[in-house]
């Protein structure tokens, strides 16, 4: 994607209404976009590009920089070496999930580890649906698909917004639920805020059954996803966003939906009950438009 100048990452320019850029400083997202944009605008000082790409690279890193160095994750290590082949002296944004961003730049790629300098700090997000933060907090519990609809849900989820992650057990869950690979959601979560430009990891919650996610919970709007709603999902979010509300948990159930008892006891919890649509929809088709219009609603309010 082409860029012109200094913008907001494209994760969250594609969900802007056009507000004024008072009521939303630039995040260090932003700044990284800005600071990795192509030679369009000749007053902008532009590092080497790696591996030809448009933008520096972002690798997560094992921890947080000292004294002028850092290191990466092993699997990042390795990427960085074997796949991007980086050289001595390329630069590229290191990340550690929580917000926090600094300039890199690799000084040796002999064996062993590599060699990473830190040449600026970035600055620090604030965390979703925290003091001036662009993004509100959205959870997602949600009784996952099997096998790779379970993973593409992972790597799409991530851009529209999701901050935590809660398998439901539910009654009407397959088999498969119960074995969730938190690894490889992982791997994928990682992957795909690299690509859309967020600089804070979503939270991989431990699955759980309904009850004893409401017991749990942190506090939250409760927004319970059922076709035969007699509301839609987009204006109940607008309205939570303009009552400021910035946590807001989405339940998805089983294809085969949540049983009596389930729903009586999310709706007994003050779950909201809101549709989509007036149709059944797969679990992760679901889980994603509902990410996707809840966020679109909380920034249009």
């Amino acid at each position: 994607m082409m860029r012109r100048g200094v913008t907001a990452a494209p994760c969250e320019s594609c969900v802007r209404d056009g507000s004024s850029p008072e009521r939303r400083p630039p995040t260090v997202a932003a700044r990284l976009a800005a600071s990795s944009t192509r030679r369009q605008n000749p007053a902008v000082t532009l590092p080497r590009p790696v591996s030809g790409a448009a933008h520096l690279a972002r690798f997560f890193l094992a921890e947080p920089p000292r004294d002028g160095r850092a290191r990466l994750e092993p699997d990042e290590e390795h990427h960085a070496r074997a796949v991007l082949r980086l050289e001595p002296g390329e630069r590229f944004f290191g990340l550690d999930g929580q917000g926090g961003a600094w300039l890199c730049a690799l000084r040796s790629s002999k064996k062993g580890a590599l060699e990473v300098e830190v040449v600026a700090e970035q600055g620090r997000d604030p965390r979703s649906g925290g003091p001036g933060s662009p993004w509100p907090h959205l959870e997602l519990a949600c009784s996952l698909p099997r096998g790779q609809r379970c993973e593409e849900l992972g790597a799409r989820a991530v851009p529209l917004g999701l901050s935590r992650l809660t398998p439901l057990l539910c009654t009407h869950s397959p088999p498969h639920a119960r074995g969730f690979a938190h690894p490889r959601f992982e791997r994928l979560a990682r992957a795909a805020c690299k690509q859309c430009e967020r600089t804070w990891l979503p939270e991989l919650a431990p699955a759980a059954s309904p009850a004893e996610w409401l017991a749990q919970r942190e506090p939250a709007a409760l927004l319970l996803l059922s076709p035969q709603a007699g509301r839609a999902l987009a204006p109940r979010a607008a309205e939570l966003r303009r009552a400021g509300q910035t946590r807001l948990a989405l339940i998805v159930g089983p294809e085969a939906g949540f049983d009596a008892a389930e729903e009586a006891a999310l709706l007994a919890a003050g779950a909201d009950a809101v549709a989509l649509a007036p149709s059944i929809l797969r679990i992760e088709h679901a889980a994603e438009a509902a990410l996707a219009v809840t966020l679109h609603a909380w920034w249009s309010a």
